[in-house]
């Protein structure tokens, strides 16, 4: 909803301010972080948010994302986190969609936030791919989607083009 007010760079305290997030909390914040406009580590301690604090699968799986993000390349214009009312507004589906977001205008993320490593999904109009898996999906629908620690799910609308940095 900041995005719809204007507020272009939005973000948080990845990990959380207070208390001392587990290692799965960790790696899902920072898997949401990755495709807002910034992120930062920042909290108090005694587990401070710095990756080296977490274990080495977690600092492993958090690189992953690090790097991606670094690969990513943005152009100006919309808010670089988009709800997908933005880019849907005929589709009463998306009007309260709160959990899943565009990076850009064709990147759609939808961060797992529970424990059970399992959420709905909705899938606007239109064709998407499973960035993972290559799946091809057709929208409008809804899926459900396990998705393991180190991954979150990312779709990628047909027709794009995604230039990866190096």
């Amino acid at each position: 909803s900041l995005g719809l007010c204007g507020f272009t760079f939005w973000s948080q305290d990845t990990g959380g301010f207070v208390g001392s997030p587990t290692d799965d909390l960790y790696i899902r914040w920072t898997q949401c972080s990755t495709f807002q406009s910034h992120f930062r580590y920042h909290g108090t301690g005694p587990r401070y948010r710095e990756p080296w604090n977490y274990e080495i699968e977690t600092q492993e799986i958090v690189k992953k994302y690090l790097n991606l993000r670094s690969q990513l390349a943005a152009s100006v214009g919309l808010p670089l986190l988009c709800p997908l009312v933005l880019e849907f507004q005929t589709d009463p589906n998306v009007y309260n969609i709160e959990d899943q977001f565009l990076c850009g205008r064709n990147l759609l993320i939808a961060p797992i936030l529970t424990k059970e490593n399992t959420r709905n999904i909705y899938i606007p109009e239109g064709i998407w791919y499973d960035y993972w898996t290559s799946e091809k999906l057709t929208g409008p629908k809804w899926i459900s989607k396990t998705s393991n620690l180190d991954t979150i799910p990312i779709f990628i609308r047909a027709g794009s083009i995604l230039p990866l940095g190096p």
